[in-house]
Parts: C-alpha cells; structure tokens; sequence
C-alpha cells in the first residue's frame, strides 16, 4: 500500500495558518480519492503538495532563481542589473508593509513566489508572480495569488492592480481567469485590477 508522505515536519509549520489552509485539505481530499482509485505516483494530482508560507531570509537564493528563471524563459536572457530588488528580497519587500509569500513543495523546495505591495489609498499591487517551470498548472500560482487576495482584503484594500507584457499569454490568460481587468496599457505592459 502507498501511503503520502506527509509534511511539513517543523513544528513552527505544523501549526502555521498556511499550512493548515492548504496542506490538511489538499491531504484530505488526494486521500478520499485514493481510496476509490488506485494511486498512480506518477501523477503530480497525487504526490504534489505544498504550503504557502511567508518569505524567509534562508528563502533568498531559491526565490531569487525561480523569478529569474521565469523571466529568462520568456526573454530568452536574464539581464541581472535589471532586477536589483532581488538582490536582498527580505529588505526590498520587508514586512509588514510588503507581504512577500513562497510556495514550498513536496521537498522543501521554492516551486513560486508572489508578493503584495502596497499602492497610495485602498490599492495594491501584485509583483514578482513566478512559479517554477516543472510545477506549473498544478495550482501554485492560484495558491499564491488566492493568499495575496486575503491579505489584501484583511488590510482594507479595495483592488489590485498587476502589469505584464500583453504578448505573455500565458500570464495574461491567469489574470483574466482570476478576475483581473485591462484598464490601461503602455508600450510595455499591459495593466489590470481586480476588485476585492
């Protein structure tokens, strides 16, 4: 018989909002189905988990490297001068003003990242949205963004507002999925908000 392993085994995580919000249901709901199915551990639906937890400073090189990847894959290159937020992520986006979260895999590896920052009045904006190539479409970066939304809502915030370069289709297509609106654009980017 095979059994999921289970995780995290920290007790600071045992008892984190984060884990109990996404670990125990995911858990739960890959067990009932086990007992109907045979479980297939080649299938991510049955041996991906992960947590959703707050950034770190130990999470500085991963972090880093998943965003970085992300870009590179879309711009082919990585110009490293360009994204000197990444250098220190725990003092550029320090709490608690930022929220900077990472998703945490099976393995204790960072397999997404996602931050909230906040804008003048009741906005705020989404930024540094990455989820590693060979977890993708295994509802990291739904995760992620359903985290950043209730923080949002828990500060009294009314709407966030994200940009990206209209041509990534596949982000586009994940915020206009979550809800998000085109309200503006640039040469650059195109902007969207969604309301909370």
């Amino acid at each position: 018989n095979k059994r999921l392993k289970l995780f995290p085994t920290h007790s600071e995580e045992r008892s984190s909002p984060y884990t109990v919000r996404y670990f125990l249901p995911l858990f739960l709901h890959a067990r009932k189905l086990r007992d109907c199915v045979e479980t297939d551990r080649s299938s991510s639906y049955f041996t991906f988990l992960m947590i959703v937890r707050p950034f770190r400073q130990q999470d500085q090189v991963e972090a880093r490297n998943c965003i970085l990847e992300g870009l590179g894959e879309h711009f082919a290159f990585i110009d490293e001068l360009r994204n000197p937020d990444l250098d220190d992520i725990g003092r550029t986006y320090a709490p608690p003003e930022s929220f900077f979260i990472v998703a945490q895999g099976e393995g204790g590896e960072i397999v997404g990242t996602g931050c909230l920052v906040p804008e003048s009045g009741e906005e705020g904006r989404l930024v540094r949205m990455s989820v590693a190539l060979q977890h993708r479409r295994k509802g990291v970066a739904r995760q992620i963004l359903n985290e950043i939304i209730a923080e949002g809502i828990r500060r009294g915030m009314k709407s966030l507002v994200v940009a990206t370069e209209p041509d990534w289709e596949n982000a586009v297509g994940f915020y206009r999925a979550s809800g998000f609106v085109p309200y503006g654009a640039d040469d650059v980017d195109i902007w969207m908000r969604l309301r909370l």
